[in-house]
């Protein structure tokens, strides 16, 4: 199997694969969802299209026909926008819920928005914002530790 295109979308994917098995081209989807996806509802990860590599060049075609991106070595481009609201859910979500996932989530979707957004203005608020969202974590714990020490 040859990957053939890189979705976003799970249903998109979808869609496209069901598409090729019709025209009696064999593929599969690789890929998951993002953590988000699963716990506010959506279809959005990282899904990869893989063909049978004797019909690559033939579900090429049909791919760009349906005007599909299928482009093997092109990544998936987020805004940084999205990078700073994944890490602001994450922050709030890790004040009730796995708070040392959720904290380590925020803070890598953090770093992408630092290294994705080209204003410095923007980039020191989004710190310090996240930053502080992550004291009401560090409280609770604290006060768990404290009485269960």
């Amino acid at each position: 199997m040859k990957l053939i295109s890189k979705f976003s979308s799970q249903l998109e994917a979808q869609i496209v694969s069901q598409s090729l098995i019709a025209r009696g081209i064999r593929c599969e989807v690789h890929g998951a969802k993002e953590y988000s996806s699963f716990v506010v509802g959506g279809d959005l990860g990282s899904f990869e299209l893989f063909v049978e590599e004797d019909k690559y060049n033939e579900a090429f075609e049909i791919i760009r026909a349906q005007r599909v991106t299928a482009a093997p070595t092109e990544q998936i481009h987020h805004e940084p926008k999205s990078y700073l609201k994944k890490a602001v859910i994450f922050s709030l979500l890790a004040a009730v819920m796995i708070p040392v996932v959720f904290n380590y989530v925020a803070f890598v979707n953090l770093k992408a928005y630092l290294t994705t957004e080209p204003n410095p203005g923007k980039r020191i608020w989004a710190f310090i914002f996240v930053l502080l969202l992550q004291i009401p974590t560090i409280l609770i714990l604290g006060l768990i530790i404290k009485n269960y020490a």
